[in-house]
C-alpha cells in the first residue's frame, strides 16, 4: 500500500507537466486553425474535462472557437483517456 501511495505522489508532478503541455499544444492548434480558416472565426473561451492517463487523472482546459469548427488533434472532442501518459 505504501509503494502505491509513493508512486502516486511521484506521478503528480508528471501529470501536471502533461496537463500544461497538452493545454499549450491545444492553444497552438486553435490559433493555427483560426488563422487558416476562410470564414471569420475567433476564440470562444474554454471548458474543462477530466482526462485519465497512466499517471493519474487531471482536469484539462479544452479551448474552443466561436464557429465550433475546431477539432483538436492532441485530445479529440469527447476523448477522456490518454495512453502512454501523454
Amino acid at each position: 500500500m505504501q509503494l502505491h501511495r509513493a508512486l502516486y505522489i511521484l506521478s503528480l508532478p508528471f501529470s501536471l507537466l502533461i496537463k500544461q503541455l497538452t493545454e499549450a499544444v491545444m492553444q497552438a492548434e486553435l490559433e493555427e486553425h483560426i488563422v487558416t480558416e476562410e470564414s471569420p472565426n475567433r476564440k470562444n473561451g474554454s471548458t474543462s474535462k477530466t482526462i485519465k492517463s497512466p499517471v493519474g487523472e487531471f482536469e484539462l482546459k479544452t479551448v474552443r472557437d466561436r464557429a465550433s469548427t475546431f477539432e483538436p488533434q492532441i485530445v479529440k472532442k469527447h476523448q477522456t483517456h490518454r495512453r502512454g501518459g501523454t
